[in-house]
């Protein structure tokens, strides 16, 4: 019997080091999990080993016997817990730097995000045909030279190919035009995202990043001469008096042919393959940034909720934060944040800079803490703009903050239920209501150049020049449109005759 239980003994250590091989996630979550909450998983550890050891015999009927009085226990160390988080909460909310500005940067008029997620997603799918590989789960954003670019990778599909296929490249998106531009980019990696060779398996077994966490929904895709690669942020933990706050430890650099670095925060944002990058991953500044609502204390953040606010995402497909880049080339995750209750309104924006790995929060506070327009309220002026849509076939999507001439506004894009095209943007001026309705680049462009989509025509000369150019840029968005459906047939074609 003896004999047995050491065979099954074997085989099971066995078992969990090949799991533990293959899929190193399996230890290494629960390990960054556990570096960064020590205390509440050493005092569990600690009841239930002291429990063993004064019971190893008979643990199976204590706990029968007991568990009354365990469940107390258990619920007892719980409420510790919780109390340690909550002051880990009032901690980062008194000591993170947070900088008062009395102005928003000003937004970069060539880098204006047309494009939303859902959008870039659809087109990216629906200009990809291939029997082994299909468009990713994950959706990037950067800039490249200024410009917004979506990425999505190429990756094997489920079933057989997923073990035997490898990830070959991945599809760019412009973010910056109405006009759909896309580019498909070949380029096989070892390492990829969102299949069996995935990098998280050279990150933890060759690069040795246990107890790290790597954000792969902030990844992107890099070019360095000939070779591109994957960029990955990775967080960490920063034992700050007894408590342990996540950050940003640095950058997990992975080429086409399996090399893999890893460049330490400070490394990462010098190096030049990684402009135009968010170091910064959005899920850290947003926790951040939610914790100051401690800073009048514990018992304020859970009972009176003096001078809290509240991040509302009225979008259906993304949330807040938003990365935008302004005039200085500066990337920041923007949040709008409306007073604590059931208000639309906005009397605060929160800036962290997006390549700067030591999180610090910028603060705009509206003159005298008047309310301006927020992202809710400016969905329904969107909506209420177009009073003659179906609404249960379009979605008002992505309602961006952007300042222009000292004004701050909202970009709402108005795209169909199935996110295939942009119908509109609406901006909203946050402070007076008025909404404005921009239907191509060139009415963008104006607006951004003007403060206004465009001119009034006074005079029956001026009239006429505006009819004739409004004729001319339908006339150009059918020929787009044309070119689009016959790139799709040419597409249909050289599918069904394989």
């Amino acid at each position: 019997m003896e004999i047995e239980n050491k065979v099954r003994l074997a085989l099971g250590l066995v078992l969990i080091a090949v799991l533990v091989y293959w899929f190193p996630w399996i230890l290494a979550d629960p390990l960054y999990t556990f570096m960064g909450h020590p205390f509440t998983f050493i005092a569990v550890a600690a009841f239930l080993a002291s429990l063993a050891m004064m019971f190893p015999r008979r643990t199976r009927r204590f706990l029968a016997r007991h568990r009354r009085k365990l469940v107390v226990v258990l619920l007892a160390l719980a409420v510790v817990a919780a109390a340690s988080e909550l002051s880990r909460f009032l901690y980062v909310a008194k000591t993170l730097e947070v900088v008062e500005v009395t102005q928003l940067p000003q937004l970069d008029p060539s880098s204006f995000r047309v494009v939303p997620y859902a959008v870039a997603r659809y087109w990216a799918e629906a200009s990809f045909t291939s029997p082994t590989h299909r468009p990713g789960s994950y959706v990037f954003l950067g800039y490249v030279n200024g410009t917004p670019i979506w990425e999505i990778p190429i990756v094997p599909e489920p079933g057989f190919n997923y073990f035997t296929k490898k990830m070959v490249g991945y599809i760019a998106v412009w973010g910056d035009s109405f006009t759909p531009r896309r580019e498909k980019i070949d380029a096989t990696f070892t390492y990829g995202i969102d299949h069996f060779h995935d990098i998280r398996w050279a990150a933890y077994i060759k690069a040795g990043l246990w107890g790290y966490k790597l954000s792969l929904e902030d990844a992107y895709i890099v070019r360095s001469g000939e070779t591109y690669w994957l960029a990955i942020p990775v967080v960490g933990w920063r034992i700050s008096a007894i408590y342990a706050l996540p950050t940003v430890k640095g950058v997990l650099l992975a080429s086409q042919d399996g090399d893999v670095e890893f460049l330490p925060a400070d490394k990462a944002a010098e190096d030049p393959r990684l402009q135009g990058v968010p170091l910064v991953p959005e899920s850290l500044a947003r926790w951040y940034v939610e914790k100051l609502n401690y800073r009048r204390g514990i018992i304020n953040a859970l009972t009176y909720h003096r001078d809290m606010f509240q991040l509302k995402d009225p979008s259906v497909y993304n949330r807040q934060p938003w990365l935008l880049r302004d005039t200085e080339g500066n990337l920041w995750w923007v949040f709008a944040a409306e007073p604590w209750g059931k208000g639309g309104g906005v009397n605060r924006i929160f800036l962290v800079d997006a390549r700067s790995p030591g999180i610090k929060v910028y603060e705009y506070r509206t003159p005298g803490d008047m309310l301006l327009i927020g992202p809710v309220r400016a969905v329904e002026q969107a909506r209420a703009a177009l009073p003659e849509y179906d609404w249960e076939r379009f979605e008002a999507e992505e309602p961006i903050p952007f300042t222009l001439n000292g004004k701050l506004y909202w970009r709402v894009a108005i795209i169909p239920s199935e996110a295939s095209t942009i119908d509109k943007l609406i901006i909203v001026n946050a402070e007076t209501g008025e909404t404005y309705i921009v239907e191509n680049d060139a009415t963008l462009a104006r607006f951004l150049a003007s403060g206004q989509p465009q001119p009034v025509p006074q005079t029956p000369l001026e009239k006429i020049k505006e009819l004739q150019r409004r004729i001319q840029e339908e006339i150009d968005r059918l020929q787009q449109l044309l070119q689009e459906l016959k790139e799709l047939e040419e597409m249909l074609t050289n599918t069904t005759s394989r």
